[in-house]
């Protein structure tokens, strides 16, 4: 487990915004209703989270406003400051203009969204996806795609290893709640500085749903879904 950075040669994103600005894994987002959905491991000294990401077609309003979003995410971030990482595929409110799912990473360091319309996704389809330490304080994003780990992103986020790992499905929107179509994540790993595990109940997990949408765990913690309630 864990792509090794050095053999591969980084991917450019398509297109940035700022988007949302996220604060840390757990932020809430100014003027729009966040829901943060999944498991936090509270494991310090985390070094990377792998799972695999079921795409689905949530129903996030296309009207170019920069109000809404879901994700199906792996994430993590520290307890010492602000900062955060993503990735996974997500659907927004103002990119696309179309309810097109997009491969993201989220640089919450520099509150950046990266979108990477290279690699084409569909509802239905099984991506998996990687965030690894690399050194210092620099960390990797990987999607696997054509038999192999493609890196998408290596950059600075203000810590090394990690506090938190997150598996996650969010949604920010106007206070309509929309469906999302039950999104599925499956087969995660966490990366400790002792080498990777399952994410199962050896590891100290927190669960997050609310009242509008809840997640559905089928085995502990490496199979799940996000649902409307």
């Amino acid at each position: 487990m864990g792509p090794v950075s050095h053999l591969y040669e980084e991917a450019e994103p398509t297109f940035t915004s700022e988007g949302p600005a996220l604060s840390e894994g757990e932020a809430s987002i100014a003027t729009v209703s966040d829901h943060v959905v999944g498991m936090r491991a509270d494991e310090p000294e985390t070094t990377g989270v792998e799972i695999e990401l079921k795409v689905s077609d949530p129903e996030v309003p296309a009207d170019g406003s920069s109000c809404c979003f879901y994700w199906s995410a792996i994430g993590t971030s520290s307890d010492s400051i602000t900062s955060s990482v993503f990735v996974g595929w997500t659907e927004t409110s103002w990119e696309g203009g179309s309810s097109d799912q997009y491969v993201f990473v989220y640089d919450g360091y520099d509150g950046v969204w990266n979108f990477y319309g290279q690699y084409s996704i569909l509802p239905g389809e099984v991506v998996s996806f990687s965030l690894t330490h690399d050194s210092g304080n620099y960390w990797n994003a990987w999607v696997y795609s054509g038999g192999s780990w493609d890196l998408l992103w290596n950059e600075y986020v203000g810590y090394s290893y990690a506090d938190n790992g997150h598996q996650q499905g969010r949604v920010a929107d106007d206070g309509t709640h929309f469906l999302i179509h039950d999104p599925y994540f499956s087969d995660t790993g966490i990366g400790l500085d002792y080498g990777w595990n399952t994410w199962d109940t050896s590891i100290d997990t927190h669960q997050h749903s609310d009242s509008e949408y809840q997640a559905q765990v089928g085995t502990q913690w490496t199979e799940w879904w996000a649902e409307k309630s």
